[in-house]
């Protein structure tokens, strides 16, 4: 009730020349269904609703602008803040934004190519502050994107901090990395590294992620690479977007044969911008203790 009295009361602001005051509304759901595989004749199917969510943004001003996003799984709000542009090159974000760590997390669960995050980016997201308060600064540079944040992780110990520049020598090449150190249970510290090529004849992405927690004696890490094509089809905004991921994750360096390997391998269909199905198989091999959980994902996604 209180979020759709202040945006009532957003609406009622600003002039018309900037469309300020004018609140877009925007949003996506998905549902999800797996079968997996055991490997016996108890296999079986699952259905989730993992995403349902609606997007407000506007502008109270030329160089003011916001963004409330209600996750209606959850039960919350999962972002909610206002975009400053008073310095050239240069917006300042605050409130519950988006941390920037995570290349592949970055356009989920939007515009993400697979169902699934790899196990690598997990050793961010599982963390359980892949949104979280604070103020961020974004600098857009020539041929560079940094972002620098200061975050509240826990409210009751020093705040945590994240970096993140991105480089584009040239349209079609991003190279980037992050740095993210802050207090979840226990301090972390997790760096990464991505590389992004979007070429007319294919989109390849990868990168490598490494963390580090103080209490404990070990370290994780995992790397992760994608390959996709979208293809239009003749019928007027269809599309098929062929696509093969690769995984791999050491959840603990200082014990051996642990690695997990994941492939996806599948399609995404688009009727329309606002529908899209995606089909993969996902097949996961344990290098010791090899578990039966190969499966099938088909995710239907609605926007608006």
């Amino acid at each position: 009730m209180h979020i759709l009295s202040i945006l009532l009361i957003l609406a009622q602001m600003g002039g018309t020349d900037c469309n300020c005051g004018k609140i877009e509304v925007t949003g996506y759901t998905h549902m999800v269904y797996e079968y997996v595989m055991d490997g016996s004749e108890n296999n079986y199917g699952l259905m989730s609703l993992p995403y349902v969510r609606v997007k407000f943004t506007g502008k109270l001003t030329d160089k003011l602008s916001f963004r409330v996003e209600p996750d209606f799984v959850e039960g919350k709000i999962r972002y909610a803040y206002a975009d400053l542009k008073h310095i050239p090159h240069v917006t300042l974000r605050m409130g519950l934004l988006k941390v920037p760590f995570g290349f592949e997390y970055q356009p989920f669960p939007a515009t993400n190519v697979t169902p699934y995050l790899t196990g690598a980016t997990k050793l961010f997201t599982g963390l359980g502050v892949g949104a979280d308060g604070g103020i961020m600064a974004i600098a857009q540079l020539p041929y560079t994107e940094l972002k620098l944040a200061l975050l509240e992780n826990d409210p009751q110990k020093t705040k945590g901090y994240i970096g993140n520049l991105t480089v584009k020598p040239m349209k079609m090449l991003s190279v980037g990395g992050s740095y993210y150190k802050g207090h979840v249970i226990n301090w972390y510290t997790l760096y990464e590294g991505y590389l992004a090529l979007n070429h007319d004849l294919l989109n390849l992405e990868g990168g490598y992620v490494y963390r580090k927690g103080e209490a404990h004696t070990f370290a994780s890490n995992g790397l992760y690479a994608q390959v996709y094509k979208k293809i239009d089809l003749p019928m007027k905004g269809h599309y098929i977007c062929p696509a093969v991921k690769f995984g791999m994750l050491e959840p603990n360096d200082a014990q051996a044969d642990d690695k997990t390997t994941e492939v996806w391998a599948g399609f995404n269909y688009g009727f329309s911008k606002y529908i899209r199905i995606m089909t993969y198989f996902n097949l996961n091999l344990e290098e010791t203790n090899e578990v039966d959980n190969n499966r099938i994902v088909m995710d239907v996604q609605f926007s608006f």
